[in-house]
């Protein structure tokens, strides 16, 4: 299970209290490069491992916000990068999407894309040109992420590799996100 904290700062502390309580690994979103530093720093210094995702506006300019969040990841041990689509796909979706993932292959990371059906399917009309990368289904359903996945696969993806889920169960990935004032 996955459980979202909307925090701005952590501290070793709160690591420590994570990994007592089952977390193995934390996936960050960079947006605001002070808040990535320090993030990523304190996870870094406690050897939590590391993935990170940022959303990509499709309808801005991808390799800018591509650079950027690799730039704040600089000089850390993170194992994965995730592109978030899900905002305004605009009439070169697909090319911008296409642009940003390549760009995020050449920094020589896994890279995995981060959305949901309700936005690839509805908004997209359900493409299949990237099911070689790894899906983190946005799906909020009430049922385990992975079972409603399993039942509604989408975009050519077989099954999704991470998941979000509402559940009450004890989390064992810790996504923080930032949000940008």
């Amino acid at each position: 299970a996955t459980r979202t904290t909307p925090q701005l700062f952590i501290t070793p502390e709160m690591l420590d209290w994570w990994r007592d309580n089952g977390v193995e690994k934390c996936i960050f979103g960079l947006r605001v490069p002070a808040v990535a530093q320090q993030q990523l720093a304190v996870l870094t210094d406690k050897e939590m491992p590391i993935e990170c995702y940022f959303p990509v506006y499709l309808t801005g300019d991808v390799l800018a916000q591509v650079r950027s969040a690799y730039a704040m990841a600089d000089g850390f041990p993170v194992g994965k990068m995730w592109l978030d689509f899900e905002t305004t796909p605009g009439w070169n979706a697909i090319a911008n999407m296409r642009l940003s993932l390549e760009e995020s292959v050449s920094h020589g990371l896994p890279v995995g894309i981060y959305t949901g059906c309700w936005w690839w399917v509805g908004q997209l009309g359900n493409p299949t040109d990237f099911s070689e990368f790894d899906i983190w289904n946005a799906n909020y359903h009430p049922r385990s992420d992975r079972l409603w996945f399993d039942d509604n696969p989408y975009g050519g993806w077989a099954k999704a590799v991470r998941v979000i889920s509402p559940s009450r169960s004890r989390a064992r990935v810790a996504v923080l996100f930032q949000f940008q004032s």
